[in-house]
């Protein structure tokens, strides 16, 4: 009997409204394909929300939010010691005129003789708390010290997993004073989640809640 009111529960319309202001779908990018090395000159990677993403939110999303970015250390340490790194998020190239649409929440240490940099095939991954992007466009994700989006000789030089086979169609990996490597593409994931809708007013919910209790009655009869 349970069981039957748990499918009715997920199957319903109802369920749809009960679950709209609170429920947001898990999304991922991947190229996890990496035979190759960037020397020690990499700086990050541009990607495209819209692109490679599984599962596919639909048409009508407009916009995503970031919450991890991973890529891979190649392991052969780097030049120059940058310490504690943030992810940094460009709306644009950030060798040009670009916005910086956010840092991640999260820092990792990338120094010379740190794990992640001299271990193979490492995972580096930085948080974002829901970093709302648009869904359509292109990013640059860039390693950095400074949160505030001033990059400088410190954020260059890093060995990462690549793909010279142009795997991504989305953007591509990023190299010394971040110039996209045509045709190539660094090891990376990303996850993004379905922004979260504003919270109902209570009056709302107690509405909602008077229809699914209707809803259950009726089911019973």
């Amino acid at each position: 009997m349970l069981k039957n009111h748990s499918k009715f529960l997920t199957s319903s319309p109802l369920f749809l409204v009960l679950c709209l202001p609170f429920c947001h779908g898990a999304y991922v990018i991947e190229q996890l394909n990496g035979p190759s090395n960037q020397g020690n000159a990499g700086t990050g990677q541009s990607f495209t929300p819209s692109v490679g993403i599984v599962d596919d939110p639909g048409d009508s999303t407009s916009t995503i939010d970031l919450t991890s970015f991973s890529l891979y250390s190649a392991g052969t340490g780097g030049n120059g010691s940058r310490g504690t790194s943030y992810l940094l998020i460009y709306d644009a190239n950030p060798s040009g005129t670009a916005n910086l649409i956010g840092a991640s929440d999260t820092t990792l240490d990338l120094g010379n003789t740190s794990a992640l940099t001299t271990t193979s095939d490492a995972q580096l991954t930085w948080s974002f708390d829901n970093l709302t992007l648009d869904y359509d466009t292109k990013y640059y994700a860039v390693i950095s010290q400074d949160s505030t989006g001033s990059l400088g000789t410190g954020d260059i030089g890093l060995g990462f997993k690549r793909n010279d086979a142009n795997p991504y169609a989305g953007g591509n990996a990023l190299t010394n004073n971040f110039a996209e490597a045509g045709g190539a593409d660094l090891k990376f994931s990303a996850s993004l989640s379905s922004p979260v809708s504003a919270v109902p007013e209570p009056s709302g919910v107690l509405a909602l809640g008077f229809l699914f209790g209707a809803s259950m009655l009726s089911r019973r009869r």
